[in-house]
């Protein structure tokens, strides 16, 4: 038999004469019986008793989960602040600061040296080949005009790509009364693998609102569908249980709390306080009734209970390991690039002076500052297209394929949705740690985005497989040991093999100076 609400079934069992606290309160037996425990078992993936005890392990794994979501929070405010890195591009216009005076005296050594090599080699010239002064000139001209303009450029377009980038925070998503709300990306994975045993509660186990798939699991959301929990992490609902920081994933519905189901029977539903006191039988052809301990009140503690929250611990856990992979990438390349180009643009006035009548070298250092500014703005736009794939994958609609419509979830059990969901994250990422690359072809230049993501994955690999292989916590101990005793007997060699290599540089930049006027001929 199948009720299509909870208040169905309760109307549709038989009152007895000594039901004198309501048809589901007590010995249920016979007829009534049957009809509980169909219930029971079509609602069997939510409504499944579980020792009261377990349900501490449950608050401690809840915990650690709502630690990862504040460290994955912290992580997108911390990737949203860091364009604020931007305004270091303004420095290089103020002689106050550091880098603008260095900035300054660098355009005072690049044209003195340019007219140092000017003079050595109009001399040199008379007697070997004449300076083509249309070059110098031109090439002096081009110099000055970008070093005057690259401080004002780089703040403006600067501001334009932070600007767009911060809107970011303010992306909305809606609640179930439709109103809106900000919404982090850190929330998505918590809300995607809790279902709500109080929300099936509130809409009465409306089998309309909430279908359930082949396997019991509830069908994927839909646009426009109720949510099946109200997790949020809107401000003005700070002092809700329904706010991310504060839910309790221990919490139960049984013989521990039957004041609150004394509570949820009187205002809110009859029949509510005998659906969580009893439960299946072992042949699951009845129910039995779960003992209330009412002189020794500890031992409800060994009683069977249901938990409010349905959890899917390892696929939030895996959702919430890829996006902290994510944010940490992003923005170790986002501060990567913004230091880039506050360097290129250092040295360039330097560089684009002393090529004298050569602009080539020059404008490639300023292509190169081009190909970084491409770069953050292709993260920014990589990044928009992450956030708008992870909050509206379990809403996703794919309508746009007349043989695909419907929603991305559709037809998957809950497993299999972590499963699809792992897969995008996963895909996703990899094309964020990709997407760089096409720039680098565009602007033929390597804007080195591509090679420090892959540096940092290959890094995380790395260390994952070496945690894997580990046999034992001895084994390791012994090859650390090994491994620093190594490093100490080699540390001599390396000072001496780095003093060699110092020695070489120092020797081939002394060349360098000495050659600098006549590569300027």
């Amino acid at each position: 038999m199948k009720y299509d609400t909870y208040s169905d079934l309760v109307n549709d069992l038989e009152k007895g004469f000594l039901d004198i606290n309501g048809k589901t309160n007590g010995n249920i037996t016979g007829e009534n019986a049957e009809k509980m425990a169909s219930f029971y078992k079509y609602w069997s993936n939510y409504l499944e008793p579980t020792p009261a005890v377990i349900s501490l392990l449950i608050y401690i794994l809840g915990g650690i989960i709502k630690a990862i979501y504040l460290i994955t929070a912290s992580l997108e405010h911390v990737f949203n602040n860091m364009f604020k890195l931007f305004g270091l591009f303004g420095y290089l216009g103020d002689d106050s600061t550091v880098i603008g005076q260095f900035f300054y005296w660098f355009q005072v050594i690049g044209t003195t040296l340019f007219s140092l090599i000017l003079v050595v080699s109009a001399i040199t010239g008379v007697f070997t080949k004449p300076v083509k002064y249309k070059g110098v000139i031109t090439n002096f001209l081009l110099v000055t005009m970008v070093t005057s303009v690259l401080p004002l450029a780089l703040t403006s377009i600067s501001s334009v790509i932070a600007q767009d980038a911060m809107s970011i925070q303010t992306i909305s998503s809606g609640s179930p009364d439709g109103s809106k709300h900000y919404s982090s990306l850190a929330i998505q994975p918590m809300k995607n693998n809790v279902v709500d045993l109080k929300v099936l509660i509130d809409n009465d186990f409306s089998t309309e609102l909430f279908p359930l798939d082949d396997f019991g699991y509830i069908k994927p959301p839909k646009e426009g569908s109720t949510p099946v929990n109200n997790i949020t992490d809107s401000t003005d609902k700070r002092d809700t249980t329904d706010f991310a920081t504060r839910i309790d994933f221990g919490a139960t519905y049984g013989a521990s709390n039957t004041d609150l189901l004394q509570d949820l029977e009187k205002n809110q539903q009859e029949g509510l306080k005998g659906l969580f006191l009893h439960k299946l039988n072992a042949n699951q052809t009845g129910v039995e009734t779960i003992g209330e301990h009412r002189v020794v009140g500890e031992l409800n503690a060994f009683e069977p209970v249901y938990m409010r929250y349905k959890v899917n611990w390892i696929g939030m856990l895996m959702q919430y390991i890829i996006l902290i992979v994510l944010l940490v990438s992003m923005a170790i390349k986002l501060v990567k690039s913004v230091f880039d180009i506050v360097i290129q643009a250092l040295i360039s006035p330097i560089q684009g002076y002393t090529s004298l009548s050569s602009s080539k070298k020059y404008k490639e250092l300023l292509r190169t500052i081009g190909g970084a500014f491409a770069g953050i703005f292709f993260e920014v736009v990589i990044m928009r297209v992450v956030l708008e794939i992870c909050r509206d994958l379990p809403t996703l609609s794919v309508s746009a394929v007349t043989k695909l419509s419907g929603g991305f979830f559709n037809g998957l059990n809950m497993w299999e949705q972590c499963l699809a969901a792992c897969i995008v994250y996963i895909g996703v990422f990899l094309a964020a740690m990709q997407g760089v690359s096409m720039i680098e072809r565009w602007l033929g230049v390597s804007t080195g985005h591509s090679d420090t993501a892959q540096q940092l994955l290959g890094a995380m690999m790395m260390g994952n497989a070496f945690a894997s292989g580990a046999g034992s916590l001895g084994h390791a101990a012994m090859g650390l040991g090994g491994i620093g005793m190594n490093v100490a007997s080699k540390v001599p060699g390396a000072v001496a093999t780095g003093s060699k290599v110092l020695g070489d540089s120092l020797a081939t930049t002394g060349g360098g100076i000495r050659g600098a006027v006549n590569a300027a001929r």
